[in-house]
């Protein structure tokens, strides 16, 4: 803070008012006054200040009720508080500090005490500022910490599960497309010897339970390939300039012709918009989140709005923004939304892999942030932002794998 510091002073008696400035301008502080409580709550609501010199004896609010009030309000409950009065009598004095002081001095005072007392403070209270940003940092990185060894140990899992799951897998497909053939041939046969009638309901039986197994085995590779994206590290891959237009595009036209339509996606972007980062995985990020806003639109037929836009901040930073018209999430499952295997669409055939490979490769390989907002009724939008160069760990050929990220940066707002 220094002697630049901002101090109000509270005193009904206009002499003790010009006598405190005039010791506080002369070491460099700021100094506000106020000849009452009610004033001094108002000018310190009006600007915080660093440090209160406070009376006791006033009209009206006295120092003890206007120190409460001070500490009653979150955005000043912080500020030292520093009495000075002539009362000299202990309880009195504890009763100072028993509403929130940080010390008391007593009148007649003297200058060198004052300014001993005010340095004395102002020196806590940046101390106090700084263990507090320590703190925070201190607790921000343990929890990214923890949250990147629970991701390798995923990433680790994950890998252990495909590779045991693969063959067993391939071969439950190769068992039911033979038992298919055997259900065609048996259907054959019966239609042959004219009892069509009387085996017909027990081959459809298993033709219908066929189906039912195919399509899970179809849906645990589809599982395995979602756990092999998220477990590659995808550094066989080049950096190059991309344009987010055409980037978008490409990935709205693959989609669309796997999904055998067309899908009306409003791609609000400058085509001159590039960022210099690796095109492949960008776009496996794009699909991921736009895949998602056609999931949840779906269902609204024409009225269903998917938009993209993109834009390059001051810093040089590009942000690209997925929104959508959808029915918006539940506060409960936005804090969520990149939790792998969580998934709100479980009786459709969802995985809950789509969004966390999508923030795996974001925050890892392509060194971005990806945040999401929704309100139920207002859909969501996703945005990804990608920094102006890659941090150089990531750009080293040994870098971290996708799984190695931060947090999730959430934040809730209506869209």
């Amino acid at each position: 803070m220094g002697s630049s510091s901002n101090i109000l002073i509270v005193d009904d008696n206009p002499h003790n008012l010009e006598a405190l400035a005039a010791i506080l301008k002369r070491d460099g502080y700021k100094v506000r006054a106020a000849l009452s409580g009610e004033l001094a709550l108002r000018a310190a609501q009006s600007q915080a200040p660093d440090l209160v010199l406070l009376d006791v004896r006033m009209p009206g609010m006295d120092g003890y009720q206007t120190c409460r009030l001070l500490k009653a309000e979150p955005q000043l409950h912080d500020i030292p508080v520093i009495f000075i009065s002539a009362l000299t009598e202990v309880e009195e004095k504890l009763d100072a500090f028993r509403c929130g002081a940080v010390d008391f001095i007593t009148k007649p005072f003297q200058a060198e005490e004052v300014l001993a007392r005010v340095r004395t403070q102002m020196e806590l209270a940046e101390a106090r500022l700084s263990l507090a940003g320590t703190n925070a940092q201190l607790v921000a990185l343990m929890t990214q910490l923890a949250q990147s060894e629970k991701n390798k140990s995923l990433g680790a899992l994950a890998r252990g599960v495909s590779h045991e799951l693969n063959t067993p897998i391939s071969n439950a497909m190769l068992s039911a497309s033979s038992i298919g053939e055997l259900i065609g041939d048996m259907q054959k046969l019966a239609a042959s010897q004219g009892c069509s009638e009387l085996f017909a309901p027990l081959l459809a039986h298993f033709h219908s339970g066929l189906q039912l197994v195919t399509r899970n085995l179809h849906r645990a590779g589809k599982m395995l390939d979602s756990l092999s994206e998220v477990t590659a590290n995808g550094m066989e891959e080049r950096m190059r300039s991309v344009s987010l237009y055409d980037c978008v595009r490409n990935v709205v036209t693959v989609l669309g012709a796997r999904r055998g339509e067309a899908l009306g996606v409003q791609i609000e972007i400058d085509p001159r918009l590039a960022v210099e980062t690796y095109a492949g995985h960008l776009e496996q990020v794009i699909e991921k989140l736009v895949e998602n806003a056609a999931a949840f639109t779906a269902p609204l037929g024409m009225q269903g709005i998917i938009k993209a836009t993109a834009w390059r901040d001051e810093d040089g930073a590009v942000t690209l923004t997925i929104s959508d018209n959808g029915p918006g999430m539940q506060a409960q499952h936005l804090e969520r939304a990149f939790t792998p295997f969580f998934t709100t669409r479980g009786e459709q055939g969802g995985k809950g892999l789509g969004l966390y490979v999508a923030y795996s490769l974001a925050t890892g390989l392509l060194g971005g942030t990806l945040q999401v907002a929704s309100m139920p009724g207002h859909g969501a939008e996703f945005s990804l932002t990608l920094p102006p160069t890659l941090p150089c760990e990531i750009c080293h050929p040994h870098a971290v794998l996708a799984g190695h990220h931060a947090i999730p940066s959430l934040r809730l707002g209506q869209i």
